[in-house]
């Protein structure tokens, strides 16, 4: 079961870190009537000044995870934290639930128009094109998670008519239950975070969890030269859309020369010119982030509009010019 207010309603909430997702979290939980317990293990000092104005109006608690967090209700977890934490195997034991700041954002949210991203490297840079796509259909967008912009600041402001682009980690991902959004890519898994989810096989199921909660009315893209994507894609029911290079009678988006093509099931080809992003796997991008935008009836005009437009995102493979006749690349923010 997924986060529901009602069943919590005037109970102790528990926010455990106190970093930008959970001071968000802790602020929504605060602005909707709920007593709030935060804990955080840095320094009183430093919590106070993160905390702000916040201070005053919830408990918390510095340098440590208390077992005063076990008399919560509930407990949302920041998540960049570890999860296998002694206080949250101590919550997980006394029947404690503990959700992530997403699914309490969500439980908030009057859209249920969400398109998701997720994979190892490109989520940003898709999540952003995704986001200019959209909004070159003139559809009204917010813009959250993983992003920088956590969830609880931005998807309960989202109106019911609205589309909530978001990028999702898998440190998101692993405390929801009850995520379903209506169109979701997954970019590419490759190893990493493994010393935080403690294996592979749990990254993987941490990714998964953005496909099982959806239906048959919805979209999951994939990778389809991805073996570890076409795993996964067997855990949903939504309808399956590829994009890759291989097979490509059997995909629906794939490279020809300098263009993308995508199809969807009944429909003549579209051919789109990608935008003037370097490398392979901004072409993926491009293609994903196409698909996505078909899915929820997007016109390909619009996406034609948002790839011509689009510059790329900061600290991505970003151009800063010749130094002593060198070529100077910005690639600091990339994953790996």
């Amino acid at each position: 079961m997924g986060f529901a207010p009602k069943s919590f309603k005037k109970k102790l909430a528990g926010v455990i870190g106190l970093g930008k997702s959970g001071r968000s979290a802790a602020k929504l939980l605060a602005s909707k009537g709920f007593k709030v317990f935060a804990s955080d293990t840095r320094p009183r000092s430093q919590v106070r000044e993160s905390l702000g104005s916040l201070a005053s109006r919830i408990s918390w608690e510095a340098g440590r995870h208390s077992d005063r967090l076990l008399k919560c209700s509930f407990v949302v977890k920041s998540p960049g934290l570890p999860p296998h934490l002694p206080i949250l195997d101590k919550a997980r034991k006394a029947g404690v639930p503990i959700f992530s700041e997403m699914e309490v954002a969500l439980a908030y949210s009057k859209t249920r128009e969400i398109v998701a991203i997720t994979g190892t490297n490109g989520k940003t840079t898709t999540t952003m094109l995704t986001a200019e796509i959209f909004k070159a259909a003139g559809r009204k967008v917010r813009v959250c998670g993983n992003i920088g912009q956590p969830f609880c600041d931005e998807a309960p402001k989202a109106k019911a008519r609205e589309t909530l682009v978001v990028e999702t980690s898998s440190y998101q991902l692993e405390d929801s239950t009850d995520f379903q959004p209506r169109a979701a890519a997954l970019l590419n898994v490759t190893a990493d975070h493994i010393d935080h989810h403690g294996s592979m096989e749990k990254y993987l199921q941490a990714k998964a969890k953005t496909f099982r909660g959806m239906g048959r009315d919805d979209f999951a893209v994939f990778n389809a030269d991805d073996p570890l994507c076409l795993r996964i894609a067997r855990e949903t029911a939504a309808k399956k859309l590829f994009f890759g290079s291989k097979d490509i009678g059997r995909v629906h988006a794939w490279i020809e020369g300098s263009k993308i093509f995508v199809q969807l099931r009944g429909s003549k080809p579209i051919r789109l010119t990608p935008p003037k992003l370097p490398g392979y796997h901004n072409l993926e991008n491009a293609m994903a982030a196409a698909l996505l935008a078909l899915s929820r009836a997007v016109k390909p005009a619009a996406i034609q509009k948002a790839f011509q437009s689009f510059k790329g995102v900061e600290h991505r493979l970003e151009e800063c010019g010749p130094v002593r006749g060198l070529r100077c690349i910005n690639d600091s923010k990339a994953t790996n």
